[in-house]
């Protein structure tokens, strides 16, 4: 589980964008609303829940990697605090 800043929106269909936290910045590949959902149902999370930069987010998501560039995967939304 990760707390973090919305630091920018990459893709707001998938759910992609850059994280921020006392760590570093970290690229999220993919927020969906739940366990479970497949096709078109993993779309539209950023949208439905009014997520904005500046947002403070909780996901929980599986680490993986791209090109050797640490990311997080598959993320499924806990909660955010608006700012």
């Amino acid at each position: 589980m990760v707390t973090g800043t919305i630091k920018s929106i990459a893709n707001a269909a998938y759910g992609n964008l850059y994280l921020e936290d006392e760590t570093g910045e970290i690229y999220v590949y993919g927020i969906y609303p739940g366990y479970g959902a497949t096709g078109d149902a993993r779309k539209g999370l950023i949208d439905a829940k009014g997520l904005k930069v500046g947002d403070k987010i909780t996901i929980t998501a599986a680490k993986g990697s791209y090109k050797g560039v640490a990311q997080l995967v598959s993320g499924f939304y806990f909660s955010h605090v608006s700012n």
